[in-house]
């Protein structure tokens, strides 16, 4: 197994935070949006709500909607980031296997491979982060929390996903590179 380097502790890092803070946030806003529904079901039984709780509703789905999506965009974007300092300090090691005959596309794919470890153990650890914040916040704060597993898995698949294609195109781009253009000697 290689040596883990400080890239590697930190595509961990930011998507167990990415992922952690979206569960945290999805729970605890899909909680809200129950909580308040059933409330307002009680007055709108009762007959006498001028409140329109279809558009309460829609309005917490949208911004569920609009933090799992920022959320999702800012861990692929921080570990682009990441992606990009681990290449361009591979860049000399990238030149030179290119030269020796491998691929781009080969090259890429053990880069996003050599980070997929750290990627997919973020992504886990973040999910038990997310759920087990939401429960502690619940707890201490008049907040309610519901966990939709599977929006939990889709936002987990997404992340990891859209993290691996950025790590991916980022070494694939970098592989193409001349070696000479990182000051390298």
């Amino acid at each position: 197994m290689p040596t883990w380097t400080k890239w590697h502790v930190s595509a961990l890092l930011t998507v167990w935070f990415s992922v952690g803070v979206t569960i945290m946030l999805m729970s605890i806003s899909a909680g809200v949006e129950q909580d308040v529904n059933n409330r307002l079901s009680v007055v709108q039984d009762a007959g006498n709500s001028p409140i329109d709780i279809g558009t309460i509703n829609d309005i917490l789905h949208a911004l569920t909607l609009v933090i799992v999506v920022a959320l999702g965009i800012q861990a692929a974007f921080t570990t682009g980031v990441i992606a990009t300092a681990v290449m361009v300090t591979r860049q000399q090691e990238l030149g030179q296997d290119r030269r020796s005959g491998f691929a781009k596309h080969h090259l890429a794919r053990e880069a996003a491979l050599d980070l997929a470890i750290p990627i997919f153990g973020g992504a886990a650890a973040g999910w038990a982060a997310g759920v087990v914040a939401s429960g502690i916040l619940a707890a201490r704060l008049p907040l309610s929390t519901h966990y939709l597993y599977l929006f939990h898995f889709i936002v987990v698949g997404a992340t990891v996903v859209a993290t691996m294609l950025v790590i991916y195109s980022t070494a694939y781009h970098f592989s193409g590179k001349s070696p000479k253009a990182s000051g390298a000697s």
